[in-house]
């Protein structure tokens, strides 16, 4: 049983501190990329994609730019699960791991802050206007 152990893998944590963040400027890439495709003037930075004006045309496109990055991110997942699982590759499970946990850190910080953050958008009241929401948090978490 001792056999089976992991050991620690300088070269797995390596590609790790590579591939996560990697994948999460894949998903701000996707971001800008679909609104770029939709006319849309974008920006890009390494954490964040936006309208130049935060105009995006229509509701539609404002739906679609935002949930790009999300779709990505599941994309990532999927084919890291399905590499994962025919070779057995620690990479690609930390890969997957990644992608669960920055989908998970983006909704509960969406959730408790009420500033909602990508597929907490697309059901927004309008193309400007971002519906808000508010969980009641107990008052040692009040701001």
């Amino acid at each position: 049983m001792l056999s089976r152990v992991a050991r620690f893998n300088p070269g797995l944590v390596l590609c790790l501190v590579i591939l996560g963040p990697l994948t999460y400027l894949i998903h701000q890439f996707g971001h800008w990329a679909t609104g770029e495709a939709l006319g849309v003037d974008m920006w890009l930075s390494v954490a964040k994609a936006g309208s130049v004006d935060s105009e995006f045309g229509s509701r539609l496109n404002r739906i679609l730019v935002v949930m790009a990055g999300p779709v990505l991110t599941v994309l990532i997942a999927s084919i890291a699960w399905w590499v994962a699982k025919r070779t057995g590759s620690m990479i690609a499970y930390g890969v997957l791991c990644f992608q669960f946990m920055m989908r998970l850190v983006a909704g509960s910080i969406a959730l408790i802050s009420g500033n909602l953050n990508d597929g907490a958008t697309w059901a927004s009241s309008s193309a400007s206007d971002p519906i808000r929401c508010r969980l009641p948090l107990p008052p040692s978490f009040s701001r």
